[in-house]
């Protein structure tokens, strides 16, 4: 990151990424949020390649807005709100507050990691999912995400004015779950959801079984002996139908700490079958394939096809694994290219701020933009200020990466006249073919010079 400030105790940042094994940093997010412990903004989607959700702070106004990419950071858009949002209006050129600005889903930062965590991971979820509900992703319930946040023309930090949210389509589309922060945890790949307040007491937890279509509500406890929960968690590799919920009760006169299990495998009480026969009638399985945004279906120049299990199928997916199948990879187009090292997307300043891209990617850089190697030998390349996006598997179709060039011939050999006059001429032409050029000779005051 680079380029960073403070504003109101919210800390922003350039956030630049790079190839693996690569130092050549290209822009990706302009004023990303983090604490002051270091910790950015930004939550990278498990098992959905390049879907990246940052939030960034305006420059106008100093608000703080949440941002998707699905392309790893190349181009970053608003989230759309749930369809039946009471705050937002659908218009031609997208979302708009009733005010006529435009309107979004904002999430709260902070990362839900499944798995064992490191122990960054481990600080990070102590200092920042402590106060939210965390950004929720997990590769083994490819699709379903969890998150807390509002809907509006700017983030909220008010539990009163905080809603909870879930997505099935990896950030696509959302619906709410219920008002307030919440803590959460998904289980059996993704078909089981527990969800429960942790701002303020609550004897109720939200619960759903069919992988966040809908939500039912239960009491696990009187409102005399509300919990305070801290966390909800299932087991890391997302197969278990088992949850457990830790907190603090609230008594009349003491508080003291409580561990709640609970158990869905009554309500599912069969296996899931027919995994190889997905998307047919008699299959509890279903097959998803991610939307794109150029609606081909091809992201990071490829499909994917995932199986899940049906919203409908009352059964248990169990700990087996799940197979994707790679469709194909699909032909080349512009949206598969992030700017090079050295350029940038320019653009209206009012786009720049809102990180949307708008026209082609120019260079930046101190120096002449396409000098020569010094040590140049044989061949070069030249960049046209694109680069395939990393991950991207594409092929064929449009070519918009580095071209190769020959280096300058540079060669030159003067014969001296008996005076001693000579004569030294150089060619520095570029990208011509030079192979058929045997010898030429140049007579000039009294003196030959050969070139080659």
């Amino acid at each position: 990151r680079g380029g960073g400030g403070r504003c109101e105790g919210t800390y922003f940042d350039d956030v630049r990424v790079t190839r693996a094994r690569s130092e050549d940093y290209v822009m990706s997010l302009r004023r990303g949020t983090r604490d002051v412990l270091g910790h950015v903004d930004m939550h990278a989607v498990a098992g959905l390649a390049g879907v990246l959700v940052g939030n960034v702070q305006a420059p106008e106004d100093d608000s703080v807005k949440t941002l998707i990419s699905t392309d790893n950071g190349n181009e970053w858009r608003p989230i759309h709100p749930p369809k039946n949002s009471k705050e937002c209006v659908a218009r031609s050129k997208g979302w708009v507050t009733k005010t006529g600005h435009a309107c979004s889903l904002q999430l709260q930062g902070g990362h839900k990691n499944k798995g064992v965590p490191t122990k960054w991971e481990a600080r990070q979820h102590r200092e920042v999912e402590r106060r939210w509900g965390p950004v929720l992703s997990s590769a083994t319930a490819v699709g379903v995400m969890l998150a807390v946040g509002n809907v509006g023309e700017r983030l909220r930090s008010r539990d009163g004015e905080l809603s909870t949210f879930v997505s099935r389509d990896g950030g696509e589309s959302w619906a709410v779950v219920g008002e307030g922060s919440s803590q959460y945890d998904v289980g059996d790949q993704g078909t089981l959801i527990l969800s429960a307040r942790n701002r303020v007491p609550t004897s109720d937890v939200r619960f759903s079984v069919d992988g966040g279509v809908s939500f039912r509500e239960c009491s696990f406890t009187s409102s005399s002996s509300s919990l305070e929960v801290a966390d909800i968690l299932s087991d890391p590799a997302t197969s278990s139908s088992n949850f457990i919920m830790h907190g603090a009760r609230k008594g009349s006169s003491s508080s003291s700490s409580a561990v709640y299990s609970f158990d869905f495998s009554m309500m599912l009480d069969r296996n899931c079958a027919d995994a190889d026969m997905a998307g047919d009638s008699g299959s509890d399985f279903e097959v998803w394939r991610p939307s794109s945004k150029s609606g081909t279906g091809c992201e990071l120049g490829r499909q994917v096809d995932f199986l899940r299990r049906k919203p409908s199928a009352r059964c248990l997916v169990g700990p087996k694994k799940l197979p994707t199948t790679l469709e194909r990879n699909c032909e080349c187009r512009e949206s598969d290219y992030e700017c090079d090292f050295c350029y940038e997307r320019l653009g209206e300043a009012e786009a720049a701020a809102r990180n949307q891209t708008v026209g082609a990617c120019s260079y930046v850089c101190q120096g002449e933009e396409h000098a020569v190697p010094e040590d140049c030998r044989g061949t070069y390349l030249r960049s046209r200020g694109y680069r395939i996006i990393e991950g991207d598997t594409c092929q064929g179709g449009l070519e918009m990466g580095p071209r190769r060039f020959e280096c300058p011939l540079k060669r030159s050999i003067a014969a001296s006249n008996p005076q001693g006059g000579g004569v030294s001429w150089g060619d520095t032409a570029r990208g011509i073919d030079f192979s058929a050029i045997a010898m030429w000779g140049l007579y000039a005051s009294g003196g030959l010079v050969l070139l080659w």
